[in-house]
């Protein structure tokens, strides 16, 4: 989302890494949102920022791929895995909020 000052909110950084996350939802794929969220994406990674791309279903039921990809993506930028991260995983299904740390309406698993 581009903000009235010119600046794009992201649904997650690392800004000290220069990492961001965007979240891609079946709204996603209307063309006209399709399209925006490319260019903007290529805005994204013009300003300097690695920028990584999920679907919603991809954080819902591939957590594991989620979390390895960003654990990687986050070590290449500089990470020391010191003190681990938190990834919050939105979800509806009961059962997968065993296994994490529940948090607001969706769950938060650490790596």
């Amino acid at each position: 989302m581009k903000g009235r000052d010119g600046r794009y909110y992201l649904d997650v950084a690392w800004d000290e890494f220069g990492v961001a996350v965007e979240i891609h939802g079946i709204p996603h794929q209307r063309i006209q949102r399709w399209d925006a969220d490319m260019l903007r994406a290529n805005e994204i990674v013009i300003g300097g920022r690695r920028l990584i791309a999920f679907s919603s279903y991809a954080i819902r039921r591939e957590q594991q791929l989620v979390a390895d990809q960003l654990h990687r993506l986050l070590t290449s930028a500089g990470w020391d895995g010191s003190g681990g991260f938190w990834v919050i995983l939105a979800t509806q299904n009961p059962q997968d909020r065993s296994a994490h740390e529940p948090s607001g309406d969706g769950i938060r698993s650490k790596y």
